[in-house]
């Protein structure tokens, strides 16, 4: 007796006489809904990940980031790694982050940036792809345009 069907930004709802009181809940996760018994899922909403069994939501990521002294906005995605699934993080840097990666180099930078987060996070869940970027993508209404954020992942060297 249970029953599906697509919620806000597509999020799968399931219905259950044994869970809620019989009420629809949200699952988190994005899909495509096939017919009344059959969907095809397409991701997490929440942005919840889970790498090498570690959970931690992309949101986390970014928050711990702002927190630093160097980062004026950033936004965190999964890359699809050789073997695993990977967090790739473009930043956009303030004037005193922009003065250190000119005095410095990238290498140095993306090692102040994994120390910043391990006080936060376990190694395994820290970005291992950096981009810096002079603005974060955006569309007309004020949303970090995901997509082309994991387009400067495709190619080794955009990293500015």
């Amino acid at each position: 007796p249970v029953k599906i069907k697509i919620g806000d930004q597509n999020c799968l709802l399931i219905k259950s006489p044994y869970i809620n009181g019989g009420d629809f809940i949200a699952m988190g996760d994005a899909a495509n809904l096939l017919d009344k018994e059959h969907f095809i899922l397409q991701g997490r909403i929440d942005r919840v990940v889970k790498i090498e069994e570690k959970r931690i939501t992309l949101d986390e990521i970014e928050n711990n980031l702002l927190a630093h002294q160097f980062v004026s906005n950033c936004c965190a995605v999964i890359l699809e790694g050789k073997t695993r699934q990977i967090i790739g993080v473009a930043l956009e840097l303030k004037k005193l982050g922009e003065a250190f990666l000119r005095d410095h180099n990238k290498t140095e930078l993306n090692g102040l940036f994994r120390q910043h987060l391990l006080q936060y996070s376990e190694m395994v869940v820290i970005p291992r792809k950096w981009r810096y970027v002079k603005n974060i993508p955006i569309n007309s209404q004020g949303k970090i345009l995901t997509d082309e954020i994991k387009i400067l992942f495709t190619n080794e060297n955009s990293d500015r």
